[in-house]
């Protein structure tokens, strides 16, 4: 009977290991790093938040079905706890951004209508 624990035991490491690296490549598929939001938190702290969101969703969902394909909650663990760190990470990211400016080399167009955005561009090509 020891066996089977074993079994069970490594078939739940291996569930929620697999569904926690299924959720970091969710993540680094809808969101910029953390890094990244740190360093513009200041100008779009909410479209950085919304694709976190969106990540959180996808990454639940990913959990939810491999936890009813496999009938365990491994997968849904392994899914959850990944959110909940990259949820501290981004939290964590904004509120330090938030406080610095974006990095000096950051290319901006200068406030104004299109036609100055237009301007500004041209300018940084040359042309």
């Amino acid at each position: 009977m020891p066996e089977n624990n074993v079994i069970g035991s490594a078939v739940g490491a291996g569930l929620f290991g697999i569904y926690a690296d299924l959720a970091y490549n969710t993540y680094s598929a809808t969101n910029s790093s953390p890094q990244t939001t740190e360093l513009f938190a200041g100008e779009r702290e909410q479209t950085l938040w919304k694709y976190v969101r969106i990540g959180h969703a996808q990454a639940l969902a990913i959990g939810i079905f491999g936890s009813i394909l496999a009938r365990r909650l491994w997968p849904l663990f392994g899914t959850v706890v990944v959110g909940v760190i990259m949820h501290g990470m981004y939290a964590h990211a904004v509120r330090v951004g938030k406080r610095k400016l974006p990095p000096s080399n950051a290319a901006r167009p200068p406030l104004g209508g299109a036609q100055q955005q237009r301007g500004w561009r041209r300018s940084r090509m040359g042309v």
